[in-house]
């Protein structure tokens, strides 16, 4: 457990697993986390232990009042800096209390603290099957991890286990707070040929689940993971990595292995069998998770930019995608404009292929580089099939009953990593094609989502759910329980500040979810009892009430700002490739072709302004806009619109007629057809651009950017692509390149922007020029549906909201009620890190 910043009374349940009378010790051991922090002082009071089955004080409430109470003491005694004793002052209502001071103790390790606090020693009776409960009010001026055993005497053990385990201690304040839907990982054994599965972990998480919520409704989640015995006997089906990867090559199966698939899903079937007839009426869904890469992620591509990928099923599977994709050897010789290649010996594309290729800027040149671009349209069509074949044996085995669920789609999240593609999650629109998904997912956006941040989505989610899929935001932040926690790619200390802090946090992305039609768990990442604060399920209970207004009321999420990423141009996109160094020769390792300056500000950095923008905002794949219409986005912000046939071109300009467009750095350069042209761009967009001379790190705001809200200066990732817009009369010139040349350009309806930059100021600008509506006045955090509004401070400021229109009431979201009637305009003063939550009647 947690010992807090503040004054609470803390309980700790217990149950005796057989009859024993002994002496009885309560242990209680602090972890100081905080490096920054001199020392922490922490008080107990009203300290009592008790058996709840039969009512006996086996420890009468002590309250402290004398310094003779004989109840506590700490170990060592002498120690400089950790000192316990009876003090007049700090206890509840400021009565005296026992206060521990722990001075400038930092330590990671959970064991072997020399530190202690414990009660002294009583005889006492325990019963078995008894529960029992330790309790004291505590308060503390730092957040520090609290562990409270009971413990026998004279060999120190644990004489009784705690009633609840991790998970089932965070149920009971979920089934508290009328949540119903679990969902947690249970083992998917895989025997030897011939032996029986041992279902005992498995069927025990399942227990654990229905002992607290009986009426659960659980959707299980597993690895389809082949044992070590496996790996062993089968060392050609694991993923073979270059000789040259750089980070740990772990042996992990490999996803291109026929074995391996028809094994996993053998093993698949039999545990949702075993599940359905043990607990089927409990069941809703299956979230399969093949192999240790549980996110449908090639090994190691989150991490580093080195490659897996060599091994022979993947080879293997490589040629075959190369087979359905061409037929002969003679249509493959001409799509690689190279007659050494056929069906049967094309390799897989190496470090030094990709460090070397024909590219311009970012953009791998398609005459030339059709070997890379067919590979990384590989990568992420060999994920899709796993995904899709675990998707379809549940299917069989449960018809529509039961949803299924998988981890992909992660576009926007890993815009940034060195070979994208290699992510594995670049055909999302085949996987939203099919029937046997039901529901998509991924964590809340590890960027910017702790306090005045956004919290943002991984992926195109206005596509998942046009689509007519549920997409699922699995909410692992770091609340103030975190104090230890670095793990998932957050930084160390990088934690919610309080309890206040939290709740607002968790209640900023529920209200995003509220508003966009998106669902959410909450996930304690390595069961360190984040959640395990009834305050925190009171931000459940706070949208019930909006919540049950959208079920009863579903209206489509329809934004007036949509902005699309294509998943096609990541394959077209050149890698960042890491070249070992040789000492010897004085060489040091490095990195080429980061691609990160191109997609991670257009991409993954717009979800900040965005957030920030005042209005709604959609995520859609570039393709929802060229196979159909898009009601109500008037301002379409175009990403990566850079890989486009003619008759994509065509269509793209077309369904932009009658909305205001804002075009990114290269629309529509690369034709997989007939190559890169720039003249390809003004068919496209209208705009005439030309390779730009001289600098691109940064752009100047002229007189006009300025009006328009646009700062002075701002710097620049400098595009891969420099290009200046060719200015023609009429244009509405808002920023230049230091040399004087056009860098983003408004005519008519449309905005050419060329620089690698969509900041707050551009946006609102862009938006106004659309006719989108915009709610607030101030710099915050803002999402909305026309029907609720999603404020979160990035200040403390009073940001007034204008309405469209007046409404009768504007009300705050968690009550219901009024703050505001009949105006079309309310001030909400915020401070940083606060969400408010309003609702228009």
């Amino acid at each position: 457990s947690f010992l807090l910043a503040e004054p609470v009374r803390r309980e700790f349940l217990f149950t005796a697993p057989e009859d024993m009378e002994t002496e009885v010790v309560i242990h209680l051991k602090l972890y100081e986390y905080d490096a920054s922090k001199p020392a922490l002082n922490w008080w107990i009071d009203d300290f009592a232990f008790e058996d709840l089955t039969d009512g006996t004080a086996l420890i009468p409430l002590e309250t402290f009042d004398s310094p003779d109470h004989g109840l506590l003491a700490i170990y060592p005694q002498d120690a400089e800096d950790f000192q316990g004793g009876w003090t007049t002052a700090g206890g509840r209502d400021d009565s005296s209390a026992y206060r521990i001071t722990w001075r400038n103790i930092v330590r990671r390790e959970n064991d072997g603290l020399p530190y202690h606090v414990f009660t002294l020693p009583r005889r006492m009776t325990l019963k078995a099957g008894h529960d029992y409960r330790v309790s004291f009010w505590s308060n503390a001026d730092e957040t520090a991890r609290l562990l409270v055993t009971v413990r026998a005497l004279p060999d120190y053990h644990i004489c009784l286990p705690e009633k609840y385990d991790v998970m089932q201690s965070t149920l009971r304040l979920a089934k508290e707070a009328d949540v119903e839907f679990v969902t947690t990982m249970v083992e998917c054994p895989w025997p030897r040929p011939g032996e029986a599965p041992d279902w005992v972990v498995t069927d025990t998480t399942m227990d654990h689940i229905l002992a607290v919520m009986p009426e659960a409704k659980i959707v299980p989640r597993f690895e389809v993971t082949a044992p070590a015995w496996w790996y062993e006997a089968h060392p050609d089906d694991l993923f073979g990595y270059h000789p040259g990867a750089q980070f740990l090559q772990r042996p992990i199966e490999s996803f291109c292995s026929p074995l391996w698939r028809r094994e996993a899903l053998e093993h698949l079937r039999m545990l949702i069998n075993h599940l359905e007839e043990k607990y089927g009426e409990h069941i809703v869904g299956y979230h399969p998770c093949p192999s240790r890469e549980e996110e449908y992620f090639w090994p190691g591509s989150m991490a580093t930019p080195d490659f897996c990928g060599y091994g022979p099923r993947e080879v293997a599977a490589w040629r075959a995608w190369l087979a359905r994709k061409y037929g002969s050897d003679a249509a493959l010789k001409q799509a690689w404009s190279t007659s050494e290649v056929t069906l049967e010996t094309a390799q897989v594309p190496s470090p030094e292929r990709y460090a070397t290729c024909d590219a311009v800027g970012v953009f791998l040149r398609p005459a030339t580089c059709r070997d890379l671009i067919d590979h990384n349209e590989f990568l992420s069509d060999e994920m899709a099939d796993v995904l899709l074949e675990f998707a379809h044996a549940i299917r069989e085995l449960c018809g529509k009953n039961r949803l299924t669920v998988a981890f992909y789609g992660y576009l926007l999240e890993t815009a940034a990593a060195y070979h994208q593609p290699a992510i594995g999650h670049d055909a999302l629109e085949r996987v939203l094609a099919s029937p046997d998904v039901d529901i998509l997912c991924s964590p809340v956006s590890y960027w910017d989502r702790l306090e005045g941040g956004g919290g943002y989505v991984m992926a195109p989610v206005e596509s998942v759910t046009n689509a007519g899929k549920l997409w699922f935001m699995e909410d692992d932040d770091r609340t103030h329980l975190a104090a230890s926690g670095d793990m998932g790619g957050i930084a160390p200390m990088n934690y919610a500040r309080n309890r206040e802090s939290a709740q607002h946090i968790l209640l900023r992305n529920l209200g995003q979810q509220l508003v966009r039609n998106l669902g959410s768990w909450w996930m304690d990442l390595g069961s360190w009892r984040w959640f395990e604060d009834p305050a925190l399920w009171e931000m459940m209970r706070a949208v019930e009430a909006a919540d049950r207004f959208k079920l009863d009321h579903p209206t489509p999420y329809r934004p007036p700002v949509a902005l699309f990423v294509d998943e096609r141009a990541y394959n077209y996109s050149t890698a960042a490739i890491y070249v070992p160094g040789d000492e010897a020769a004085g060489r040091p390792a490095q990195f080429l072709r980061h691609p990160a300056s191109t997609h991670a500000p257009l991409i993954s950095a717009s979800r900040k302004p965005l957030a920030r923008l005042g209005t709604g905002v959609g995520h859609y794949l570039l393709t929802d806009l060229l196979k159909g219409e898009m009601p109500g986005a008037r301002l379409c912000v175009f990403t990566n619109a850079w890989v486009l046939t003619a008759a994509e071109r065509a269509m793209l300009r077309q369904r932009s007629q009658g909305r205001f467009a804002l075009w990114c750095l290269a629309p529509g350069y690369v034709d997989p057809e007939n190559g890169m042209d720039v003249k390809q761009i003004e068919e496209l967009t209208g705009f005439q651009v030309a390779p730009l001379e001289g600098s691109a790190a940064r752009v100047l705001a002229t007189s006009e950017g300025l009006a328009a809200g646009l700062d002075e200066e701002f710097p620049l990732d400098e595009p891969p692509l420099a290009m200046a817009v060719v200015e023609q009369p009429g244009d509405l010139v808002l920023a230049r390149w230091p040399s004087g040349e056009a860098a983003i350009v408004q005519r008519g309806s449309a905005i050419y922007n060329a620089s690698t930059a969509l900041s707050w100021p551009l946006l609102r600008h862009a938006a106004r020029a659309a006719g989108v509506h915009l709610y607030t006045d101030q710099e915050c955090i803002c999402y909305t549906d026309g029907q609720f509004i999603v404020l979160h401070g990035i200040r403390d400021e009073t940001v007034t909201v204008t309405l469209p229109a007046p409404a009768d009431a504007i009300c705050d979201a968690t009550n219901m009620l009024p703050i505001a009637e009949h105006t079309d305009r309310v001030a909400i003063p915020l401070k940083f890190g606060e969400t408010r939550v309003l609702y228009l009647r």
